[in-house]
């Protein structure tokens, strides 16, 4: 049987976040406190089909128990948390269905975030 210790062996890294909480009265985004998670984070080049022809793209790709909902930001391991605009919009958010772990549920995340440095 798994234990939670298994789950998150391979999560080393902490990703910073701040969940997507509304929009202001100028429709404008708002967002909740800073908060962090253990995550697992690594990163690929996608080649991407666009109207144009292919672009490769660098991806990020976060694995985290922590639920990380689509348009909230998120700073990778070593990015500065001060500045608002130096975090990365959450644009796609992949659920794997929940384990049961010592009366506990595990849901497993994965985020992808485009566009994020060669």
């Amino acid at each position: 049987m798994a234990n939670p210790r298994s789950l998150t062996r391979s999560m080393q890294a902490t990703v910073s976040y701040k969940l997507a909480t509304g929009q202001d009265l100028y429709q404008q985004p708002t967002y909740g406190a800073l908060q962090t998670a253990l995550a697992k984070v690594w990163k690929e080049q996608v080649l991407k089909k666009t109207a144009t022809g292919e672009e490769l793209v660098t991806m990020h790709f976060v694995h985290t128990y922590t639920e990380i909902k689509k348009q909230s930001i998120i700073w990778l391991p070593g990015e500065s948390t001060a500045d608002l605009t130096a975090g990365h919009i959450v644009d796609a958010v992949g659920r794997f269905d929940s384990l049961a772990v010592r009366g506990a549920q595990w849901t497993l995340y994965v985020i992808s975030i485009e566009g994020t440095g060669g």
